[in-house]
């Protein structure tokens, strides 16, 4: 599949796929990794966990959108440009 993020319906649901792998820097200070369209944005911000490989082994890390349909990324350890993460919510 690649390197990058993905989103697909699932009937009233969406499910956004991040495998980022050398594409983008996620920093503590979070990194925008694109904006969902009109009528695909959640009505409440949605986060979830997810891994990143940073220089010492796995780091932790989070995929999130918010209801202007921004999806963001962040390190909570520090600098990586690999992460893998999945999330869902309702439309």
């Amino acid at each position: 599949a690649g390197s990058g993020v993905w989103y697909r319906r699932h009937g009233n649901e969406i499910q956004i796929t991040a495998n980022i792998d050398n594409t983008h820097t996620i920093t503590p200070g979070g990194v925008t990794m694109g904006t969902m369209p009109a009528g695909l944005r959640p009505a409440l911000a949605v986060a979830v966990p997810g891994t990143l490989k940073g220089v010492a082994g796995l780091w932790r890390g989070q995929l999130a959108i918010n209801p202007a349909g921004v999806v963001t990324a962040w390190s909570l350890d520090g600098n990586s440009t690999r992460c893998g993460a999945q999330l869902r919510y309702p439309i």
